[in-house]
């Protein structure tokens, strides 16, 4: 797609899963990098990957033909600035190396809605793909359900997430300490007011991030390609 460009931070040492880095772990006969990665260099011709600090490029290289290495910073937030940096197109699309079974279409319309989107004060300029829930939230106080939320107009980010470049710029330019506390640019960009333009999850774009995902990620393997 003209005026894209696909960031994949890969810089994370996988804690949570307790296997080592994430984007190096084998599904189907390749690493996790590789199936990211072979479908964005589908979507733009600019593709960028952060890794972690201390490896050796030309390793990582060999994991994500056609894409641009870079070295990651020390938090999530601190390698998405720097990737961020290194894009020159329009529009940054942040695809998550924890998420290898997002589709083509999923990701082409996320872009497209990114890109149709005005950028004014209070929307535009982000998409995201949303899974709406099937079932009720429940909150929990001292292992009893005290209330039940309706699902009605809830959901999940799944991933992945378009951005204009200039207002991603400008999130960064105006990020104070509590914004650097958050887990993502979605959710400053929520905190700053702009709202996000959803575009329908599928399912099975389920994310790594405990060992039953990586179960489950087995049994999901033809969904890959």
């Amino acid at each position: 797609m003209n005026k894209l460009s696909i960031i994949i931070p890969a810089a994370g040492q996988g804690h949570r899963l307790g296997l080592g880095p994430k984007a190096l772990l084998e599904l189907n006969g390749h690493s996790l990098l590789y199936w990211v990665s072979k479908k964005a260099v589908q979507l733009a011709s600019e593709v960028i990957v952060a890794i972690p600090a201390g490896s050796a490029p030309d390793q990582w290289q060999k994991h994500c033909p056609g894409c641009r290495v870079i070295i990651g910073g020390d938090s999530h937030l601190d390698t998405m600035t720097r990737l961020i940096e290194q894009c020159t197109q329009e529009w940054v699309m942040n695809m998550n190396i924890a998420m290898p079974f997002t589709s083509l279409p999923l990701a082409r319309r996320v872009a497209e809605s990114a890109l149709n989107s005005t950028n004014s004060a209070d929307s535009g300029g982000i998409a995201a793909a949303f899974l709406e829930l099937d079932l009720p939230l429940g909150r929990q106080q001292e292992q009893q359900v005290t209330e039940l939320i309706p699902q009605t107009n809830l959901g999940i980010f799944s991933g992945p997430n378009c951005y204009s470049r200039q207002l991603l710029c400008k999130l960064i330019a105006n990020a104070d300490a509590q914004d650097w506390q958050q887990q993502s640019f979605l959710q400053i960009a929520i905190r700053h007011g702009y709202r996000i333009q959803t575009v329908a999850s599928d399912k099975s774009n389920i994310k790594i991030t405990h060992p039953d995902d990586w179960v489950m990620a087995h049994h999901l393997k033809e969904l890959l390609v």
